[in-house]
């Protein structure tokens, strides 16, 4: 084995996280900063996957994908143009638990239920997003590049759901939604 490899680099790469935040935030409001932004953020990163992990075991996956990134899009650009709502940040956090948890549990969904939590899903990820960003120098390459992201994370969420089902068991799939939802409760207690 190379020399390389038999370093645990993963712990050395985990001291440059805190970092990530602050460099993705000096990106110019360009495709790479809203590719990047859901991508670099650990509530997003972990709320879009357990979204599409979810979806993935609903059966509605591509629907339920379209209707959050159509929401998050319109609830980006309402925040954008300086509408204002309460407890977004809560809502945000809380779509961990609620993915996550509904994973874990094995929870289907009727096909409107399910289209509408995407729907809520996608709007708050979509205005905290937004907000993270300001208002990007480069719009029009800016949001195409956040619709990348977020359909990146969405879909490698439903192929970590296949994936992980076809290679491992249901259990598996459900502890990682599960350790998803207990992260997001700690977010809910300020401990993350």
């Amino acid at each position: 084995m190379p020399p390389i490899l038999s370093r645990p680099i993963l712990p050395s790469l985990l001291f440059c996280l805190p970092a990530v935040p602050a460099w993705a935030a000096d990106l110019p409001g360009s495709f790479a900063a809203g590719l990047t932004g859901p991508l670099v953020q650990l509530v997003h990163l972990l709320g879009l996957l357990a979204l599409g992990l979810w979806a993935s075991r609903q059966g509605e996956a591509g629907r339920q994908v379209a209707v959050a990134l159509a929401a998050g899009l319109l609830f980006a650009l309402l925040q954008q143009g300086g509408v204002r709502l309460p407890y977004v940040r809560l809502v945000l956090e809380g779509t961990l638990v609620v993915f996550g948890g509904m994973t874990a549990l094995a929870m289907t969904l009727p096909a409107v239920l399910g289209l509408v939590l995407a729907a809520i899903g996608g709007a708050v990820h979509g205005w905290m997003l937004a907000a993270w960003a300001g208002v990007p120098s480069r719009p029009l390459l800016f949001w195409p590049g956040l619709l990348a992201g977020g359909a990146l994370l969405l879909s490698a969420g439903i192929g970590a759901g296949a994936l992980i089902q076809g290679l491992a068991s249901d259990r598996a799939a459900r502890l990682s939604a599960a350790f998803i939802a207990l992260v997001g409760l700690l977010m809910l207690a300020g401990l993350v």
